[in-house]
């Protein structure tokens, strides 16, 4: 392991990933958590607890512990060279398990052009997020988000037009607008082979439940979706549902996910441990695969 020459260095490099993850498609993901502040909180954590993790490597500040050595970051949180035994697995969906076909905003131009809309793609692409924030509370109006994604369709395109939200609607309610992240299936399969009880815990409407259901090769132990619950994340009483669904105690269970704020933030709020997908070592389904040690 090379030591970071110091904080700032390895904020640069962070920060550089920051770009280049707020550049991508991974900004417009279906329910359009990754926000810019978010990235930065998150890439702030993992650069300071990086260089702090190194310092306790040298001998500097390492902790006793039970387990393994601890190592206690710039927040607070206890971060072990050993993961700890848990029992529980709960996996995000839009932006760690599931990513988009294509860019969110190029599929909503294409649709909106057949119904007369003159929005270019850059003004979707900048509009898309800003609507999904906008409108966020109509989510709780209907278990579909019907009125949701209507008002979000037509700031974004500029074509108010029930069937043109209807068509979108449809659109991703198909696996072949989805992808299955690289090497999910694989590291779930391996994680319930080891005795660890999977679930998937996602801010989605209830076109979420039948699509997973149906995807080949994915097995899971529950899923919640906040659609069906009435709650989304970061609220606590989510976290515990998703537990007592799970069957783990919220201290042996792991919640994993793009999202600083609804997905480490909220966990840990929750009393469980939090891990942020696609930020510092954990950049695919290998890395949880080796946090987990299976």
């Amino acid at each position: 392991m090379l030591a970071p020459r110091s904080v700032d260095s390895a904020l640069s490099t962070r920060a550089q990933i920051a770009r280049g993850v707020e550049g991508s498609s991974s900004m417009e993901f279906v329910d359009g958590r990754l926000e810019e502040e978010e990235v930065l909180t998150g890439v702030v954590h993992e650069a300071v607890t990086e260089w702090l993790s190194w310092r306790c490597l040298r001998g500097w500040a390492v902790l006793p512990a039970v387990e393994a050595p601890a190592i206690v970051d710039f927040f607070g949180h206890d971060e072990r060279m050993v993961a700890p035994r848990f029992t529980g697995l709960l996996i995000d969906a839009a932006g760690t398990l599931l990513r988009p076909a294509a860019p969110i905003a190029e599929t909503y131009s294409t649709f909106a052009q057949r119904f007369g809309s003159s929005v270019s793609l850059a003004t979707v692409r900048e509009r898309f997020p800003l609507a999904m924030r906008q409108h966020r509370a109509l989510r709780a109006k209907e278990r579909t988000w019907w009125s949701y994604w209507h008002a979000v369709v037509s700031e974004a395109t500029g074509v108010d037009d029930p069937a043109l939200t209807h068509a979108l609607w449809q659109h991703y309610d198909s696996q072949s607008a989805w992808l299955l992240t690289d090497g999910a299936a694989e590291c779930l399969t391996a994680v319930r082979d080891a005795g660890i009880r999977v679930g998937i815990l996602s801010n989605w409407d209830i076109r979420l439940r039948s699509m997973l259901e149906r995807w080949p090769g994915l097995v899971v132990d529950t899923i919640v979706v906040s659609a069906e619950e009435g709650i989304e994340k970061p609220d606590r009483a989510i976290f515990a549902l998703a537990c007592t669904r799970l069957n783990t105690d919220p201290s042996a269970t792991v919640m994993v996910g793009d999202s600083w704020t609804h997905d480490v933030e909220g966990a840990r709020a929750a009393g469980l441990t939090g891990w942020h997908f696609g930020q510092g070592d954990l950049l695919d389904f290998s890395a949880v695969r080796r946090r987990l040690g299976v």
